[in-house]
């Protein structure tokens, strides 16, 4: 009766994302396994100092990867009415992705500089940030593409794959190439770009065969609103990544490396969002009618979000001491149900944020996390100063909560215009 059920109100789901599904969700778990087998490997062998080093450098990937560049979404939504709407141009696409990233790089530095309690300077920081981050922007810029040619399942192994490579290199490398941290950043690099090359060599029909236009993106005024949605992801990724960056600045650093192997490991149940966002988005930019399937997102994240928090609270609530003794100092039960908890709003709230963008509403979404930006400084500063790791969970909740009503308040406003 129940997979009737299912089959009546979710056949649209089942029909075009259970690819992607799958994919995304062995993708992610083969990040996590090679985020902890890494924790593991590293973690008896090397001091805590380096290990934090090692991991903020997988932050900064993380980070870095998040930020959208905004210029193939805007492109989506200017040519919606063309036939060629999902094509651009290789070359365009490179330099304005390009140029992005050199304008960002500065800012991604000085995070990854803050992170860190070491004796580099910042030019070093910044060296090893530009390419990552010029990696990290035509990697999701050419992730939209992919997703708009339907081909989810190349979608999901194109980041996640990337992510996933670089981790396993830049650890295999530092352990056993004389724990220089410059090489192993590098082969990191090096392998990550060519992962980037195969996939454009596989995706090469989906580009335009004309190169004018190069910097149409940037100064189009159908195309200005590349701004808002790269606004939006930077403003996201430094709300979402706040926690991390005071926490490997102010707390221990075993304590802040247990944190973000925890982290890392629970919000994977974000593969959810990951696979429903990009096609929420779609739908509703290219005059599809998206109601359907945004309300079937939701249905799958609701319902598999309350099995999620169940099993975290029960599994941390039975073996509290075995969980503390393989993820490190950071393991809190209280902390962990409540993280877990703020983990499934966040998952919400990022359908809602895919809708307003699609609905061409991308300046509110740009409102929400601006404020939910301001407040996350001196939320997660002062939550550490007095609570330390404790602090950290209880802020994650409040963030959220604030997140997701702004977030339903602008919609709703939306919707009740169009309507």
């Amino acid at each position: 009766m129940l997979g009737g059920l299912i089959r009546i109100k979710l056949p649209h789901i089942q029909a075009e994302v259970v690819s992607r599904f799958l994919n995304a969700t062995v993708s992610y778990l083969v990040t996590a396994a090679t985020l902890f087998i890494t924790f593991q490997w590293l973690r008896h062998q090397i001091s805590a100092n380096a290990l934090q080093d090692i991991l903020s450098f997988f932050f900064i990937a993380g980070l870095a990867s998040s930020i959208e560049p905004g210029t193939v979404k805007a492109h989506l939504l200017s040519q919606s009415d063309h036939a060629d709407k999902k094509n651009i141009e290789l070359l365009c696409m490179l330099v304005v992705c390009t140029s992005k990233a050199l304008l960002v790089s500065p800012f991604v530095a000085m995070v990854w500089f803050l992170t860190d309690v070491g004796e580099a300077s910042f030019l070093w920081y910044l060296a090893w940030t530009t390419p990552l981050v010029i990696i990290g922007f035509i990697t999701t810029d050419l992730r939209v593409i992919v997703d708009a040619g339907g081909r989810y399942a190349h979608a999901v192994w194109l980041k996640q794959g990337s992510l996933s490579l670089g981790m396993f290199v830049l650890a295999v490398v530092y352990k056993l190439g004389g724990s220089s941290i410059d090489i192993a950043i590098g082969a990191a690099l090096f392998t990550r770009a060519l992962w980037l090359v195969i996939f454009f060599l596989l995706e090469h029909d989906q580009f335009a065969r004309t190169t004018h236009s190069i910097i149409g993106p940037l100064i189009n005024a159908d195309n200005r609103r590349w701004l808002d949605f790269a606004l939006t992801s930077v403003l996201a990724a430094l709300s979402g990544s706040i926690d991390r960056i005071l926490a490997f600045r102010y707390l221990p650093a075993n304590v802040a490396s247990s944190f973000f192997v925890i982290s890392e490991l629970l919000t994977k149940f974000w593969l959810l969002p990951y696979v429903f966002g990009p096609i929420v988005f779609a739908k509703w930019a290219t005059g599809a009618d998206g109601s359907y399937f945004t309300r079937s997102a939701h249905f799958v994240i609701v319902a598999l979000g309350t099995i999620y928090v169940a099993i975290v609270t029960l599994t941390v609530s039975i073996y509290p001491t075995y969980l503390y003794n393989l993820v490190g100092e950071a393991f809190n039960v209280y902390g962990i149900v409540i993280f877990s908890i703020a983990i499934v709003i966040v998952s919400t709230s990022q359908i809602f944020a895919a809708e307003l963008q699609g609905r061409g509403c991308a300046r509110q979404v740009v409102y929400v996390f601006l404020i939910i930006t301001i407040l996350s400084v001196p939320l997660f500063y002062y939550c550490i100063q007095f609570f330390s790791i404790q602090g950290v969970y209880f802020a994650w909740i409040t963030k959220t909560m604030i997140e997701c009503i702004f977030l339903c308040l602008f919609l709703g406003k939306v919707i009740q215009h169009d309507s």
